[in-house]
């Protein structure tokens, strides 16, 4: 239970799957699908020889010699590594933690794989008509999408509680939540975070940590803690609970539940002897990552155990800061926390002032937040050495045409990889860590800016352009907020720098 929480999550019931063996009677359907996928007749297959063939396009992370090994050593010798006592008793295991799995998450499980290998366990151990499985495939339907290319599915239920802190903080930034026809936006924003804040605790024995204070990254529902999006719900919470413009609201939150929130938050930094003072998405580094010898999955990178991100320290640098500006409690521990990761992030500049990121696309992505979190530290361009290497490398890759576009090959490839014209999104990203670094070639800025002003539609809308997220190096997501928020960020922060008159 040391690996990562995608990866447990997924293999618990892989695991009861593979081994129970089970089967359904095979109709036309199925029959017809079969054709669809295989080049010769399914029942001519030997799949036992086809175990390590990938398509060439598919395969991001080649198996490793160990896990060949070790695959062939289990399919070999089957019966004695894997005597039917243990067999038993493992997968009576598997089938109780998939059961506290759907409790702590009111069965939608972490992310759809899970949650679809999850249901046909429950189909298998209770029955089609059982209470649990009904449940579990009602809940999937909210991470199915139809969409231009048919039905899709997303990699969670939603992005709702990142998107509304972002709002909310954003609002502020862009001194829109000062006006009344904004104010409701933010209030009902408001009402949704501080509903979505943990106030329980997963079910004893589910290998889960402390969540109690913590926020998920789409619903509460979804039941699982994330370290920046916690950070930036502290932050759009205080600068909600702060504002003079939303006393109306201030009742409906107790600002000593924060304390919980900073609890957890200082309990997921990263302080062993793997990646200190950096902060990972669920939990903190549990195992050494040479487990991933052993990683099986072909197709993503880094998915055996956490890993520490540049964008995860960021973002709880930017909720403490701003938490210790307005509260005393645990004020020199937060201050402790914060020099860790701001040391952290340094230290993971590479030397031409970039920043790799991995759940945005990409050096763009990580550039931004990691100038935002120093600027947040007293650092800038004129002051610090990283701030003025991070945003010489950010100036350096503007395009011709005055913004920024980077490639989802950029991720895959860990190298800087440009677009042929510009990006809304990326532009905006890099305004924002420039213009929060203080970057003082203003010239640089206003290229940018137009942009931006020459994307946006009649209508006030900016349309979208490329994908702008990323999952373990190799699948990218779509934000589809994200051509909203950072532009009115970004614009908001040159308003703020240069004036009203400037656009």
């Amino acid at each position: 239970m040391r690996w990562w929480v995608h990866t447990r999550a997924i293999y618990i019931a892989l695991g009861y799957l593979s081994t129970a063996k089970s089967q359904c009677e095979l109709d036309p359907l199925l029959i017809e699908i079969r054709k669809e996928i295989y080049t010769k007749d399914f029942d001519a297959i030997d799949f036992s020889k086809h175990r390590n063939n990938v398509c060439g396009v598919d395969l991001y992370y080649p198996h490793t010699s160990l896990l060949n090994l070790a695959n062939k050593v289990m399919s070999t010798y089957e019966k004695w590594v894997r005597p039917n006592w243990l067999l038993k008793y493992s997968n009576k295991k598997a089938y109780e933690l998939v059961l506290k799995e759907l409790k702590n998450t009111e069965y939608l499980g972490i992310a759809p794989v899970s949650a679809a290998f999850n249901a046909i366990v429950l189909y298998i151990e209770q029955g089609k008509e059982s209470d649990d499985f009904r449940k579990a495939m009602d809940r999937i339907q909210e991470e199915l999408f139809l969409g231009p290319m048919g039905m899709t599915v997303m990699g969670t239920n939603g992005s709702q509680v990142w998107d509304c802190a972002f709002a909310v903080q954003y609002y502020f930034v862009a001194g829109l939540a000062e006006l009344d026809e904004y104010h409701e936006t933010i209030v009902n924003s408001f009402k949704f975070l501080i509903r979505s804040q943990f106030d329980t605790e997963c079910v004893k024995g589910s290998f889960r940590d402390k969540r109690t204070g913590a926020w998920p990254f789409s619903t509460k529902e979804q039941g699982y803690t994330v370290t920046d999006c916690t950070a930036e719900s502290i932050k759009a919470i205080v600068m909600v609970m702060k504002s003079e413009k939303y006393q109306d609201v201030h009742s409906l939150y107790d600002m000593n539940k924060l304390k919980a929130a900073i609890d957890v938050l200082l309990s997921l930094q990263n302080v062993g002897s793997f990646e200190f003072g950096s902060f990972s998405t669920y939990e903190s580094i549990k195992a050494n990552p040479l487990l991933e010898l052993l990683n099986p999955a072909e197709v993503f990178g880094n998915i055996m155990v956490e890993y520490p991100y540049v964008e995860c320290t960021d973002s709880s640098v930017l909720g403490l800061v701003y938490f210790s500006k307005f509260f005393d409690y645990r004020s020199k521990e937060i201050e402790i926390a914060v020099n860790r990761a701001i040391d952290y992030i340094v230290n993971s500049q590479a030397p031409d002032g970039s920043w790799y990121g991995c759940w945005g696309i990409c050096f763009t992505y990580a550039g931004m937040f990691a100038l935002e979190a120093l600027s947040e530290h007293g650092q800038y361009y004129e002051n610090n050495e990283a701030v003025r290497k991070g945003c010489d490398f950010l100036a350096s890759r503007q395009l011709a045409d005055g913004g920024w576009g980077e490639s989802m090959k950029s991720s895959e490839t860990h190298t800087y990889i440009s677009t042929k014209n510009s990006l809304v999104v990326q532009t905006a990203w890099a305004l924002i860590g420039l213009l929060l670094a203080k970057y003082p070639n203003k010239k640089v800025i206003d290229r940018g800016v137009k942009i931006l002003l020459e994307r946006q539609l009649a209508s006030g809308e900016w349309l979208f352009e490329q994908v702008e997220g990323v999952f373990n190096h190799s699948c990218a997501i779509e934000y589809p907020n994200y051509k909203f928020l950072f532009p009115i960020k970004a614009l908001g922060l040159y308003v703020k720098n240069y004036g009203d008159q400037a656009l």
